[in-house]
């Protein structure tokens, strides 16, 4: 028994390539999304042993191993039994979404201005290979369409996966064995989806309470429903930005206007890195300051009163008592004093002041250089 295998044309090749991608590309969607969830369970905590292999030596967590592992077997089951129509489209659904997501999480555009922009240029983009390209080919087949649905005339009847398939209420008993769907592009999700994404990024920077992001999201699901009902209506192929972004966009804008900050919403200038900045208020700072020397000469004393204006009471009176005790000790001690002696004791009390005055007003400048450094940070 032999089994002939169908010619690998340039298209086919390239189809499986792109399915190869999409199983990486999925995979990886679905352990992002499902990871935040994964971590919330107090299960599987422990870590591997140290190695030197390229991503085990970081010692992942085991449930971060078995997540992984679990997106990598849901890619490849629907990379071998893609072609089955009963079921393989909610496996195929289900990576799709997660691929978005991820998608949506990695870029981001940063003016409303390029958001309308970028959908503009793909709604005309859109309707042109939807509507215009049938009276160009020599089918008459729409180029979009027949991408999304793949050749009829294809051996291999392989299919791009770059879509989501939604099953057709159809009664007819030939629906059981041939089922059909309606195809919605990951462009057509990708795409308005930049702008919800714009919206909920706007409001939490402005406090909006998610009007934007209620507003907008609302608008994509009256956009879908009506690319819906057209297509059950004209029974063709219909481009779904010729319906998503003109809602997306109207309301969206609608709203800004409303709550009057069209500027803001259109420059993205309602953001973290664009909104004034506080004044800087420095406050002043309580440091010990030195005792006062006795002895010093008038002039002198004068001059530090008037670099430090506040003195303690407390450090004062202190500083006072240990000279007259320097001057006279303790009749207890049974020492007597003479002219030498109180000479040199207050010698001695003064170069220890002026060490201590020195100290203080080294540790008062540090303590507000810090100061400093903690208001401008």
């Amino acid at each position: 028994m032999c089994v002939i295998l169908p010619p690998l044309t340039n298209v086919t090749l390239l189809v499986y390539v792109i399915i190869g991608i999409f199983c990486l590309a999925a995979s990886i969607g679905l352990y992002s999304c499902l990871s935040p969830f994964v971590r919330r369970f107090p299960l599987g905590k422990c870590r591997i042993p140290e190695n030197n292999l390229p991503y085990f030596h970081k010692r992942p967590q085991v449930r971060m191993l078995l997540l992984a592992a679990f997106c990598i077997s849901v890619s490849v089951l629907w990379g071998i039994f893609r072609n089955e129509d009963q079921w393989a489209w909610v496996l195929q659904d289900a990576l799709g979404i997660a691929f978005c997501l991820y998608i949506l999480k990695t870029i981001r555009l940063p003016t409303f201005k390029g958001c309308t922009l970028l959908l503009m240029v793909l709604f005309v983009y859109d309707v042109f290979f939807v509507f215009i390209t049938p009276f160009l080919t020599k089918t008459g087949e729409s180029i979009m369409v027949e991408v999304a649905a793949g050749p009829p005339d294809s051996a291999t009847h392989e299919k791009l996966p770059m879509v989501l398939k939604v099953p057709r209420l159809n009664s007819s008993p030939l629906a059981l064995c041939d089922r059909p769907f309606s195809l919605l592009g990951f462009g057509d999700i990708l795409v308005p989806g930049l702008l919800v994404a714009y919206c909920h990024r706007f409001d939490i920077q402005v406090q909006s309470s998610r009007v934007y992001f209620v507003a907008c999201t609302i608008a994509y699901g009256i956009g879908l429903l009506v690319t819906f009902v057209a297509l059950a209506l004209m029974q063709m192929g219909q481009p779904a930005l010729l319906y998503l972004v003109p809602c997306t966009l109207i309301t969206s804008f609608a709203v800004a206007l409303w709550r009057k900050e069209l500027t803001m919403f259109w420059t993205g200038s309602g953001f973290a890195k664009d909104l004034p900045h506080p004044p800087l208020v420095l406050a002043p700072v309580s440091c010990p300051e030195p005792p006062k020397d006795v002895n010093a000469p008038a002039s002198q004393q004068e001059a530090e009163q008037m670099t430090n204006p506040t003195l303690h009471a407390k450090e004062q009176s202190n500083a006072t008592l240990s000279v007259e005790e320097a001057q006279n000790p303790s009749p207890n001690t049974g020492e007597l004093t003479g002219p030498s002696t109180q000479l040199e004791q207050p010698k001695n009390s003064s170069s220890h002041i002026e060490e201590s005055a020195n100290q203080n007003k080294d540790n008062c400048e540090n303590r507000s250089v810090k100061v400093e450094k903690n208001q401008l940070d």
